[in-house]
């Protein structure tokens, strides 16, 4: 029995034209659109750090559901210094310099994680050490041969604390406190400079000195904690590489011959204020090889874009922040449009695409205003937004008997 057509206003009209025309044949070419990944970027996965590293601050100034600051944190304790550390006769602290209490110490700074290349400018570092004493003594401290260490090219640079910490005396149950606060204000504006670019060690040898004599009991103890703080607040860029897999009939190419076109959409939306240049390439991820680049297009006009990489703008910042936003988003949406000829290369592009696996997106990101050194500030909630779905026709070609038998005329 043949098929019965529901829309029977629709059926007469095919029917109509299909008798009209002495067409033998029909070109069939249904259109298919099928999503593919969509995903969400924020600045902690752009530059992959370790969640221990990623620390989000309360803004208070934008009220109590308020948005949070993002920075990385690193954290070092040394190990508490006891009274007996001191040499002391009795349970006196002797007056003096103890300049050999501590060995140099190091902390690795990880800032850019696995990126694969780049440095942000940090303009608002901070090293906070923070004192905790059970003695009744008092203490002063410095840190001294200061500097850091660039982890691929092994180049040092060193940089002056100018301030003393001074701990005051205390007891187990009400220990004395002190702080050394390391900005760019007593460091003759170079904390900037030495932790870029990233990532580095940062080295320093703590000295301390008792200016009078004081006691302590035994047992009783000068605790110390370092505490790194980068406030994603500055100007920057980085490199990231992210791989999108697919498949295709188990590379089953039968069917390619019957494939018009087949269009790879990138949506972007971006609420970052860094602009993001995007290149991408056809890749096999048994070999790594890169099978091809694929020049994109703007996917309102058309239009082939210049070079072959989709640049998606940095987002705006607003005159006055919210609780819950902080940019105005930038849109971008390119086609990767590939051709059973390509007009350029002349080239195979769906037959090289069944033979990959994966569209790498290779992704420049440079903060807006980075070549002015303009500042800007990131928060945990902004983020890379990104889409990609496959559009595609079929070139079938169907006999009119077929194609009316299918519809049940």
């Amino acid at each position: 029995m043949k098929r019965i057509l529901h829309l029977v206003t629709a059926g007469g009209v095919l029917a109509f034209g299909l008798t009209a025309c002495n067409l033998d044949e029909i070109s069939f070419k249904p259109t298919y659109a099928i999503p593919v990944v969509e995903a969400k970027m924020t600045i902690g996965e752009i530059l992959n750090s370790r969640p221990s590293e990623v620390e989000t601050t309360f803004e208070t100034a934008f009220g109590t559901d308020s948005l949070f600051r993002f920075q990385l944190v690193y954290t070092d304790t040394l190990d508490p210094l006891s009274f007996e550390s001191f040499g002391g006769s009795g349970n006196t602290v002797p007056a003096d310099d103890y300049s050999s209490l501590f060995e140099e110490r190091n902390v690795f700074l990880r800032m850019t994680g696995n990126t694969e290349s780049g440095d942000f400018r940090f303009t608002n570092p901070r090293v906070d050490f923070v004192f905790n004493n059970e003695m009744n003594t008092a203490f002063e401290m410095q840190l001294t041969n200061t500097y850091t260490r660039n982890v691929k090219t092994n180049i040092d640079s060193s940089f002056t604390i100018n301030d003393t910490a001074f701990i005051q005396p205390g007891s187990p149950a009400s220990p004395g406190v002190g702080t050394l606060n390391v900005t760019n204000s007593n460091t003759n504006n170079a904390l900037t400079n030495v932790f870029s670019p990233t990532p580095k060690f940062l080295y320093y040898t703590p000295t301390l000195r008792v200016p009078q004599s004081g006691t302590a009991e035994s047992g009783e103890k000068l605790n110390i904690y370092a505490k790194v703080t980068l406030p994603f607040t500055g100007f920057g860029s980085a490199v990231r590489n992210d791989t999108v897999p697919y498949s295709f009939g188990d590379g089953d190419t039968a069917g390619i011959g019957a494939i018009d076109f087949i269009y790879l959409r990138m949506a972007f939306e971006n609420e970052l204020p860094f602009e993001v240049i995007v290149n991408a390439y056809i890749m096999d991820t048994l070999t790594w090889d890169t099978l091809a680049q694929v020049r994109l297009y703007n996917s309102q006009t058309g239009v082939a874009l210049s070079g072959t990489a989709a640049v998606v703008p940095a987002a705006t910042p607003l005159a006055t922040i919210t609780s819950t936003t902080t940019t105005t988003p930038a849109f971008n949406s390119s086609d990767m449009r590939l051709f059973k000829k390509n007009p350029t290369t002349n080239v195979n592009d769906i037959e090289t695409l069944f033979e990959g696996n994966a569209i790498l997106l290779n992704m420049n990101f440079k903060t807006a205003g980075y070549d002015t050194d303009k500042e800007v500030t990131i928060y945990s909630s902004q983020a890379l937004k990104f889409n990609m779905g496959i559009k595609t026709r079929l070139d079938a070609t169907i006999t009119r008997d077929s194609l009316v038998n299918f519809i049940g005329l």
